[in-house]
């Protein structure tokens, strides 16, 4: 897969999922199957806060372990290895001319990615005490595809803030339709792709570039 870019490797690694998916409802002795696994207990966290009905636990556990995973892969994507994989998005061809190892980066970028899609599988199985094949299904990936357009696909801060658009306006539009809920998903995606195309970070960045423009002129006066 890695020896293809963009639009390519976006639909192979969507293949991929779809033959694991396959695979998986294969093997029902290990899987469950369609059903899944269920009916595992999971141990109180730091055995004092128990995974209640409400799912108060696991909310906090869950956004505890999205700060950790946050402020980890940011100091990646700030280190040399980030710059490099900055250098490799933009020119390639520099990079290997350069003594660059392309696709060994590459590779241990696309395995980074893998380990924090792995972790997040993880806390979905922990929180809800269900690991079924809607994991590796279809909309799961086109999802997390929606997300990153949405907040901006060139900044970690933008998937996180895609993530929050999606589900809110995700929960709020089906309350509203329950049956038509994605039209609302689709009509924010076109409009952010066509005002704008950094996505909703963008949005972020120029108001907060505009607040202190105004800040700036108030002083000056």
């Amino acid at each position: 897969m890695l020896r293809s870019t963009k639009l390519t490797l976006v639909m192979l690694t969507i293949a991929v999922a779809q033959l694991l998916l396959e695979l998986a409802n294969w093997a029902r002795w290990l899987t469950g199957g369609d059903d899944g696994l269920a009916g595992f207990s999971i141990a109180p966290l730091l055995g004092i806060w128990e995974f209640n009905f409400l799912g108060h636990t696991g909310y906090f556990y869950a956004l505890g372990a999205l700060v950790l995973v946050y402020f980890l892969v940011r100091n990646l994507v700030e280190s040399p290895f980030g710059l490099t994989a900055r250098a490799i998005r933009q020119d390639p061809g520099r990079v290997q001319a350069l003594g660059g190892r392309v696709y060994l980066h590459l590779l241990t970028v696309y395995t980074v990615g893998g380990v924090v899609a792995g972790l997040a599988g993880a806390l979905t199985a922990q929180t809800s005490k269900v690991a079924n094949l809607f994991m590796l299904d279809f909309t799961t990936s086109a999802g997390v595809v929606v997300m990153i357009v949405l907040g901006g696909a060139r900044r970690l801060s933008g998937a996180v803030l895609g993530t929050v658009a999606y589900m809110t306006i995700h929960h709020i539009a089906s309350t509203l339709n329950p049956y038509h809920w994605l039209f609302f998903i689709g009509s924010m995606l076109i409009v952010v792709l066509i005002v704008l195309p950094e996505g909703l970070i963008g949005l972020v960045d120029r108001v907060v570039a505009y607040t202190r423009r105004l800040g700036r002129s108030g002083v000056a006066r």
